[in-house]
């Protein structure tokens, strides 16, 4: 089968499951049954191509489905704006689910991207926002993660938030 179709058959089987197991069937022999009578060869010809054509379309709609997921950044975990004190344990928690994921991911970086509240970026919000970054890093490395990889980011206006500020530990894919 894989010299006919380039396929094994238990591949092309799986293939045709994916695509409601529909085969639409061509016959090359423009209508002349006299000449070309309809066999098992020229069936299992036909059946081969039809099964061909199936896995070929299956097999290029799953690649572009998977470059498009794995291209996306994943907001892992949030973790609250503080002024003082520790991480909580919930939070490191967290901070240890995000980093075992990362180290599945080779090349990915950890992004702090902080979300912040209220009308305007103020002194006080910008203090809280590196002091929760200097904590979350400080966590990380004392975890034995590179330094390098983790980028806690700067608050812009596009990073305002409805919600409770926070810093989204986000995981994004290398460029």
């Amino acid at each position: 089968m894989i010299a006919r179709t380039g396929f094994s058959t238990s591949g092309l089987i799986e293939q045709l499951s994916n695509s409601k197991k529909i085969i639409s069937l061509e016959f090359d022999n423009r209508g002349d049954w006299d000449t070309q009578p309809l066999n098992l060869n020229l069936l299992g010809a036909s059946l081969q191509q039809a099964m061909q054509r199936a896995a070929t379309t299956s097999k290029k709609n799953r690649l572009g489905k998977k470059q498009a997921d794995t291209v996306q950044p994943i907001v892992d975990t949030r973790i609250r704006l503080r002024t003082r004190g520790a991480l909580s344990l919930n939070e490191r928690t967290r901070l240890r689910k995000s980093l075992r994921s990362l180290s599945k991911k080779p090349g990915w970086m950890l992004e702090l991207r902080p979300k912040w509240t209220g009308d305007k970026i103020d002194p006080e919000t910008i203090q809280r926002i590196r002091y929760t970054q200097k904590q979350i890093e400080r966590f990380i490395t004392q975890r034995h993660f590179p330094k390098a990889k983790v980028y806690p980011i700067w608050p812009t206006p596009e990073d305002h938030a409805n919600e409770v500020g926070a810093i989204w530990v986000t995981l994004t894919p290398p460029d």
